[in-house]
């Protein structure tokens, strides 16, 4: 049997101006933790979902669900009483299941049982429970309690809504209260975010080439055999492309470019906050992705083991159900102006706004499946004022001239001020992505009570580590496209090459975390396409023969370099480097060129364990014969000379013949000199001279 927290009547605010703000996507979301139940009399399979009463805030015509009731009776050893208003969602407890979901605008609210999940895309109810709004009710929360059922296995969670077709498609796997996954005593890294190396990655591209030779080929298995690639890298942070379940379909149409279909790759469209992406589960879809949590709980764990962590890219500022003239599939249907941002006459963003709501999605995350943090997509958008706004001016407690609007970004956002001041969220990484849709920018400026982290953020009077920096993510230019191609290539779209930016910017590396994305590693190139938000294929995929080809001296010379960065302490600072610490140099000692014409600067800097460093960047089509700051007693070596052929572009301890290349240089390092080529850097060491 299926059962569905279903709306009985709807109501609506008769203002018709009032719309829901800008979406961009179309899949299903519900906001509910959904587990699938069993009779005791009958131990037949039942499945369970959620949806409550439509709320306030949607122009549309008030209709009934078109689903067809068999019978109103109620199954024979179930016994139904009043429940409990918490937890939110389906929960199991005192040998029954408690249902329990929150609407401040809803009437009535009805709990579906249907025979089987056929019937379900029947929309065939067989039994429905009505709520008593005096009984079943407390404050805005609606609730219902069935003894006589516990938990067993997978469920599927569907939506009724007035007119819409059934959502059964949208299933997902949630932890049963018999769950029980062993940790082996796993507890959370805590690694300092100063010694962070973060690689940015896509669950299924990752593992999906046939090249990867692996057991289980794009999915979380299929991550966890690839690991000690990861572990070799250097890398101690893998921050995970969005695998909440997701609606891949939201984009499908045919491609005529490459003869393919469309997919949301990506991800960016969540459906369910509580669930994993069963398509990324080892064992599929079968039984509705039965399995995709503890897959996800191993990733997780065996991570730890290697001492990386994992970080989830999470999406709170849209959901599935478009604009305002969007599908009723979840939030719209149970309560449309609590949980979302409206504003009359107004397009602009959507955001979920129920902060209690947020917060409660990312506890589960790090409590039952040990992630380490979070990466906010569009972050900014959470800053903005909700439409709260609107109803304090329509009671007059503002003046015209301070007059806030529902949308306006604010200084001190609840729901950041939540989330940054909750005993358990605050102790996890979080990172903004510090801008949005709406054209709020706040790079360096973020609200971060002194613990969030900007994707590249200015200097603020902050930590170093506030700052995640990065040439290259998912969205934009591979590494070595970014070297490659002046503009965009995006036909394989098959949007005319109208798509993406048609800017080739890189971002600038120093102080602060790093972030690789993958494939960069091995030189991965998407030929020129900026925003292949919609391939799953080759494109996209992470590839193995590649880097195991000539390209691997390029895998050498980034695993050499994350060590070096592991190993100098001067390249993971807690605090910004003093004038003493750091001097800054041009073509010669000092005398640094900031100007637009320039085309090359270099800086030298104390390293406690490895001495001084001198670190000199060519970025012009030139070459260029550098004088180097003089030091009596000492000589410059060199250790990194990116215009050298490999293994000469790192002389690592090991090499074989590094005495001899160094030798090479000894004519110019004698007279402190070094000649560099054309877009080139170098690093050097600073040595006794012996």
């Amino acid at each position: 049997m299926l059962l569905v927290l279903q709306p009985s009547t709807f109501h609506y605010n008769p203002t018709s101006s009032s719309k829901l703000l800008y979406n961009n996507t179309s899949s299903f979301h519900c906001h509910v933790n959904l587990k699938t139940l069993r009779t005791d009399e009958s131990k037949k399979n039942l499945i369970v979902g959620c949806a409550g009463g439509e709320g306030q805030g949607v122009a549309v015509e008030e209709k009934k669900t078109s689903s067809t009731t068999t019978t109103t009776t109620i199954p024979p050893g179930i016994e139904v009483s009043q429940g409990y208003p918490t937890p939110l969602g389906a929960t199991c407890r005192d040998g029954g299941v408690n249902f329990s979901i929150s609407s401040t605008n809803a009437s009535a609210a009805t709990l579906c049982l249907f025979n089987s999940p056929s019937e379900l895309c029947k929309r065939t109810v067989s039994e429905q429970i009505s709520l008593d709004p005096v009984t079943n009710k407390t404050g805005n929360v609606w609730h219902v309690f069935l003894r006589g059922h516990d938990f067993e296995g997978i469920g599927e969670f569907g939506v009724l809504g007035p007119g819409d077709d059934c959502w059964t498609q949208m299933a997902c796997q949630i932890p049963t209260a018999d769950d029980e996954f062993d940790w082996e005593g796993d507890l959370p890294l805590k690694l300092q975010q100063k010694d962070q190396v973060i690689y940015e990655m896509h669950v299924r591209g990752f593992t999906k080439h046939e090249s990867s030779n692996i057991k289980h080929p794009g999915s979380y298995l299929g991550v966890v055999e690839k690991l000690d690639h990861l572990k070799e890298l250097g890398v101690n942070c893998i921050e995970l492309m969005p695998c909440q379940e997701f609606n891949e379909l939201e984009y499908y149409s045919y491609n005529s470019v490459l003869g393919d279909y469309k997919m949301n790759f990506w991800g960016y469209s969540t459906v369910n906050y509580f669930s994993p992406m069963a398509r990324y589960s080892a064992a599929g879809v079968h039984n509705f992705g039965l399995g995709a949590t503890d897959e996800f709980k191993l990733l997780v764990r065996e991570a730890h083991k290697r001492g990386i962590e994992v970080l989830m890219d999470v999406v709170f500022n849209h959901t599935a159900e478009g604009n305002e003239n969007g599908p009723i599939l979840s939030f719209r249907g149970v309560d449309n102006s609590v949980y979302y941002m409206l504003a009359p006459k107004v397009w602009l963003l959507v955001i979920l706004c129920v902060p209690y709501a947020t917060l409660n999605r990312k506890k589960y995350w790090v409590m039952e499946i040990h992630v380490d943090g979070f990466r906010f997509d569009l972050a900014s958008i959470m800053t903005r004022g909700s439409s709260l706004c609107d109803a304090v001016n329509i009671y007059g407690d503002q003046s015209e001239d301070d007059k806030l609007t529902t949308g306006s970004p604010l200084c001190n956002p609840p729901l950041i001020d939540l989330i940054s001041n909750d005993p358990i969220l605050r102790g996890v990484k979080l990172i903004a992505e510090a801008w949005d849709c709406g054209g709020l920018y706040q790079v360096g400026m973020f609200p971060h009570w002194g613990i969030w982290s900007e994707w590249n953020g200015k200097e603020a009077g902050r930590k170093p580590w506030h700052s995640i920096n990065f040439i290259s993510a998912h969205d934009g230019f591979t590494l070595a496209d970014l070297v490659t191609y002046n503009d965009k290539h995006n036909l394989a779209n098959g949007e005319d090459n109208n798509d993406g930016e048609n800017h080739n910017n890189s971002w600038n590396c120093g102080q602060g975390v790093p972030m690789i994305h993958m494939g960069d590693e091995y030189g991965h190139t998407k030929g020129g396409n900026n925003n292949t938000y919609s391939h799953d294929n080759y494109i996209n995929y992470f590839r193995w023969d590649k880097k195991d080809e000539s390209s691997c001296d390029f895998f050498r010379f980034c695993c050499l370099m994350t060590k070096f960065r592991r190993e100098c302490e001067s390249l993971g600072l807690n605090d910004f480097p003093t004038a003493e610490r750091l001097q800054w140099h041009g073509h010669s000692p000092g005398v640094p060129d900031w100007s637009d014409a320039s085309r090359f600067v270099a800086f030298s800097f104390m390293d406690s364990l490895k001495g001084e460093l001198y670190v000199a960047f060519n970025t012009s089509h030139l070459p260029v014969t550098v004088m180097l700051p003089e030091r009596p007693g000492f000589i410059w070596k060199p250790l990194v000379d990116t215009s050298k052929p490999a293994p000469f572009d790192f002389l690592s301890d090991d090499l074989l013949d590094k005495e001899v290349a160094i030798k090479q240089y000894s004519q110019f390092l004698e007279a402190n000199l070094y000649p560099m080529l054309s877009y080139s850097s170098i690093i050097l060491l600073l040595a006794p001279d012996d």
